[in-house]
């Protein structure tokens, strides 16, 4: 939905809640603003109501696109869908330009994902083809992902630190203070192409507890990325390397200290660890695993021996120490493992 007629424009809907906001306007982020507060909207006090009703079509079980014409103006509208596990309408792209214009062929790229913290007790984030095949660039797409397979494409995320409080409170089973995170963020594809995408997140009611669903627009166009050259992932990507050097009997990895996820690995976990870098892992007591954490958040380095196991129930013996980077509540660190032969470690009563 790129137009080179100046006098049309477009606008990115959400609809992952029970409301419908603006999220992009051609140029510029509206996070979750009324659809009135747009600047083409707030020109054509009527044409809220007319965008609205073309959601709402949409929403009520014909995700189809649709055209529409409001006054001397023409309205194309497209949905955007949620990822395979959860297949509702999360946003719609509206073009709106002249009554005589045609309308663009060409698209705007917006995929979408899903974050749903009691699946199995083990998050895992649900991708659509669009968010893992166009904007990540894998062949073939997967429909699901774990934080360390999509924080390592990351390359400037600014407002990183202040998600992991706010997914805390959702997977908790707590909502969060503010229902909606916003960002942009500069990513590298597979194929090493730098893009800067914009994700608009929304927590949303999911049985007892909250979800998240989020949009992810690709802004590249209208803002490009910068090749960043000050003290951001590449470079601490690069620092690890440095220090681990030829050593392969650790892993190194970046925590976020308010979930406890491993949202990057900077060097793979050695022998039968590596299946970290693509399964979460869940610990033998996590109630200590957290206590860690926490005097890790508040600035002591800790060491601790436990047992992990994955998809496969496999137990594994491991050394673990963290280190903090930013200590706070907003704070992260390095998680740093390797392999231990300790028989002596069981399970938990729990497990």
């Amino acid at each position: 939905m790129v137009s080179t007629d100046t006098q049309a424009t477009w606008l990115l809907v959400e609809a992952m809640g029970d409301r419908c906001t603006v999220i992009y306007e051609y140029d510029s982020p509206r996070a979750f603003q009324t659809l009135e507060r747009a600047r083409i909207v707030h020109a054509r006090r009527g044409l809220a109501d007319s965008i609205k009703e073309l959601v709402l079509k949409m929403k009520s079980g014909d995700p189809s696109p649709k055209l529409d014409i409001y006054g001397d103006l023409r309205l194309a509208a497209e949905p955007v869908m949620g990822p395979e596990r959860d297949p509702h309408l999360y946003a719609v792209k509206v073009w709106i330009g002249p009554i005589d214009a045609q309308v663009p062929t060409e698209s705007r790229i917006v995929g979408t994902m899903m974050w749903d913290p009691t699946d199995k007790g083990d998050p895992i984030t649900y991708h659509d083809p669009v968010t893992d095949g166009v904007i990540l660039g894998y062949d073939p797409p997967a429909t699901q992902r774990i934080s360390a397979q999509v924080f390592r494409h990351y390359q400037y995320y600014p407002k990183e630190h202040l998600l992991g409080p706010w997914v805390e409170a959702i997977k908790d089973g707590r909502k969060p203070a503010a229902d909606t995170f916003d960002a942009k963020i500069d990513l590298t594809r597979t194929d090493n192409q730098l893009l800067r995408v914009f994700i608009a997140m929304r927590a949303v009611k999911a049985g007892t507890s909250h979800a998240i669903r989020g949009v992810i627009h690709d802004i590249s166009d209208v803002d490009p990325p910068t090749e960043w050259s000050g003290f951001d992932k590449q470079t601490a990507r690069s620092a690890i390397s440095a220090t681990v050097g030829d050593d392969r009997t650790t892993g190194w990895g970046h925590v976020n200290f308010a979930t406890g996820i491993v949202l990057e690995w900077y060097t793979t976990p050695p022998g039968d660890l590596r299946v970290w870098e693509f399964q979460n892992a869940r610990w033998a007591d996590e109630r200590e695993y957290f206590s860690y954490l926490e005097r890790a958040k508040n600035g002591e380095r800790v060491s601790f021996s436990t047992v992990v196991r994955f998809n496969d129930e496999i137990p594994r013996s491991v050394k673990v120490a963290i280190s903090p980077a930013n200590p706070g509540d907003v704070g992260n660190g390095f998680l740093i493992v390797k392999e231990e032969d300790n028989p002596a470690l069981e399970f938990h009563p729990m497990w």
